[in-house]
């Protein structure tokens, strides 16, 4: 696959959310896991009592298959990020810096034109400029 527009750059952004999603989710479900108040289970040499052994399985097959989930979103984020790379390499320096704080380093526009010094407006230029060089 070649990225080439704006809606495939994009897809970055998508993937940053998801990854997101994912590892909130995690987190809510280790300290579930973990809470005091809920049930309990010890991995290691000493034993836990648990009120509920099958709740613990549940949420630790829950936790297994999401950090698979994790994995894999990571995995497509690389992917893409490469492509990007390629796709940006050859276009001028200036629009080159700019799709790659955009779309690699994923930062606002604002944080962008700040960063290099440039206005808003002549951001705008530099994206418009590498996207149809692009296409």
């Amino acid at each position: 696959m070649s990225i080439s527009t704006k809606e495939e750059f994009m897809q970055a952004f998508e993937l940053d959310k998801e990854i997101a999603k994912i590892v909130e989710h995690l987190e809510f479900l280790r300290h579930k896991l973990n809470s005091p108040s809920g049930a309990s289970i010890s991995l290691g040499s000493g034993v836990q009592k648990s009120r509920n052994i099958y709740a613990n399985t549940d949420l630790l097959a829950d936790i297994i298959d999401l950090e698979e989930e994790l994995t894999l979103a990571k995995n497509r984020l690389h992917k893409i990020e490469e492509e990007i790379r390629a796709a940006i390499r050859p276009t001028p320096s200036m629009l080159r810096i700019t799709m790659t704080w955009r779309y690699i380093i994923r930062r606002p526009w604002k944080q962008i034109a700040h960063e290099m010094e440039v206005s808003e407006m002549q951001l705008m230029r530099h994206h418009r400029a590498a996207l149809k060089l692009l296409s």
